[in-house]
């Protein structure tokens, strides 16, 4: 039979983390986002 344990303390520091790289996630898409739509596209060459 397994067992889990999970204590408060760890739960709570494991969710901060959690956000906290959420956070980042965010903000780095925040920045690729405005940094691709500057991009055009290409005109065609005839």
């Amino acid at each position: 039979m397994s067992y889990l344990v999970a204590l408060p303390e760890v739960m709570s520091t494991a969710a901060t983390d959690v956000a906290s790289i959420g956070a980042a996630v965010a903000s780095a898409n925040q920045g690729a986002a405005s940094a691709t739509t500057a991009v055009l596209t290409p005109t065609p060459q005839l």
